[in-house]
């Protein structure tokens, strides 16, 4: 038991599932149920299932490239022998019933959501369609799994109707991530070019990579502050967006692997307060809070997200290359 126990920790991807419940709570809060931990929980447990579905299939289906990208990583099983294609497979069929399971119960457009996204995970890792190795369709489509299935499940949950107000959410926060999951090839890149995986970075080199994250921060960052409205979040925002664009002009500008893995680290920091001030935003919506206090409320969120963006920068020459994203 405590192995499997290992296993799903490996397979949810930690820092990655604090993401997905992020974006879980913000679908949650844009429904005007943000204080209802109940229904997070519930939420949260079919999406991290799913998420865990996903990522099994992904490392069956990438297992020789990792071994040139991953060697010697404790968080991919199959690379470093904790798990065999058995197991993994095993574990990825679990998983996907435990989610749509939950999901059910939540509601049937949760379970629809779900569902939907099972078959993403098969289309994006599993031949012959595998996604996942068609360049720079590959980062395009992975908000699916990351932001799409997370907030929709959790906005569902709530038995609310989605509003176009909803949907124009979801598509900035979906470009920003895009923005985001295009740097991973940074990482990969050595064993994506030994097989063959014509990433958007493989084709179009470092430069190019950096400009077109950086347009999707940007136009993430615009669409936010036309969904929410010009107020006490838009210069916390826009602090955000400046960090990341900061970091891209540097990553476009270094051949060091380890530091460009710090500054592909301070942009999903940037990332992470873009999408806290986001959160603390809707949540303040539903409040009778004055302007004083929303301002402190806002500027707190910053303050811990900008001191941690500044501790990831320090990390120069320390960071651990197989951080997972």
């Amino acid at each position: 038991m405590r192995r499997w126990g290992r296993l799903v920790v490996m397979m949810v991807r930690p820092p990655a599932a604090v993401v997905l419940v992020a974006f879980a709570a913000v679908g949650l809060t844009a429904a005007g149920h943000g204080d209802d931990l109940l229904l997070l929980a519930g939420a949260s447990v079919a999406v991290l299932a799913y998420f865990v579905n996903a990522t099994s299939l992904n490392d069956l289906s990438d297992l020789e490239v990792d071994r040139v990208n991953l060697r010697g990583a404790r968080g991919r099983p199959l690379v470093s022998g904790a798990a065999d294609r058995r197991v993994l497979l095993a574990l990825a069929g679990v998983a996907i019933v435990v989610a749509l399971g939950v999901a059910a119960a939540l509601d049937p457009r949760a379970l629809a959501v779900v569902a939907g996204g099972a078959v993403f995970n098969v289309a994006y890792s599993v031949r012959p369609l595998r996604l996942s190795a068609r360049g720079a369709l590959a980062p395009l489509l992975l908000p699916v799994g990351f932001v799409a299935v997370p907030y929709l499940t959790a906005l569902f949950a709530t038995g609310a109707a989605a509003t176009s107000r909803d949907w124009w959410l979801l598509a900035a926060l979906w470009v920003g991530f895009t923005g985001r999951i295009v740097l991973k090839d940074f990482r990969d890149v050595v064993g994506d070019g030994l097989y063959g995986k014509r990433t958007f970075l493989v084709r179009h080199g470092a430069w190019a990579t950096c400009a077109f994250s950086a347009a999707c921060w940007a136009v993430s960052v615009v669409g936010l502050v036309c969904v929410l409205g010009p107020g006490a979040s838009t210069p916390c925002l826009l602090l955000f967006l400046g960090a990341a664009l900061r970091s891209l002009w540097a990553l476009a500008h270094e051949a060091d692997f380890i530091s460009q893995q710090v500054e592909i680290g301070a942009v999903a920091v940037a990332g992470r307060g873009i999408v806290a001030v986001v959160l603390a935003d809707l949540a303040l919506d539903g409040t009778t809070w004055g302007l004083g206090a929303r301002v402190a409320v806002l500027a707190a969120v910053t303050v811990v997200l900008a001191g941690s963006y500044r501790w990831t920068m320090s990390r120069r020459g320390t960071t651990s290359v197989y951080a997972p994203y």
